[in-house]
């Protein structure tokens, strides 16, 4: 992404982990001696979106209407809105021994009233998976083009398969009486994610 002329400030207030690059337009300000909370509402303001795993600093982006490139936990509650652009992590049944589909992390939530902690996820042999490095660069690349109106059209946008994705979801929301709980849907799915998952669209 800096390639393409961005600075990136990796955010946040605790962390334990440092940062360890070279490339002198990706700041570990979280680790900084400048992080306060003023610099973290400026961040905010004056970034073209934000990255995040659905945790509540990337309320400041929301604030200002920014979008959000989200891998959102759990699926189900996605924030669909703000012009975001969700994928979520891997749901890894151990029984079955792959990853689930939609369908099938739909019926886990159902079984648990659509409440989750990671003690529910275990009672369930589900194992949260992280995305890959492919699937989170390709993530970030469709997020450049869908900011800079530049993926409708393009080679990355397949229209077919957030149709299919459109209808697949919103059929299991409005069987388990959810669709209160996203209102007007103005976000989108990854298409790479779907690309790179395509037995997810079950």
């Amino acid at each position: 992404m800096t390639e393409k002329g961005y600075k990136i400030f990796r955010v946040g207030k605790y962390t334990n982990q440092k940062i360890n690059s070279n490339n002198k337009n990706i700041y570990d300000y979280v680790n900084s001696n400048y992080r306060n909370d003023f610099i973290d509402i400026f961040l905010a303001k004056f970034s073209k979106f934000a990255v995040s795993t659905a945790l509540g600093i990337d309320n400041a982006a929301l604030i200002f209407r920014k979008p959000i490139a989200m891998i959102h936990v759990p699926f189900e509650l996605s924030y669909f809105h703000n012009s975001n652009l969700i994928m979520t992590k891997h749901h890894y049944c151990k029984k079955k021994k792959r990853n689930l589909s939609i369908s099938e992390i739909f019926e886990v939530g159902k079984k648990n009233n659509f409440k989750y902690d990671t003690v529910t996820y275990r009672n369930n042999g589900i194992s949260l998976k992280e995305n890959s490095s492919k699937e989170i660069t390709d993530f970030l690349i469709e997020m450049d083009l869908r900011v800079n109106n530049k993926f409708i059209g393009s080679d990355e946008h397949n229209k077919d398969l957030e149709e299919e994705f459109w209808k697949i979801f919103k059929f299991y929301l409005k069987q388990n009486d959810l669709g209160n709980m996203h209102g007007y849907f103005s976000g989108n799915i990854s298409n790479s994610f779907l690309k790179n998952n395509p037995d997810f669209l079950r």
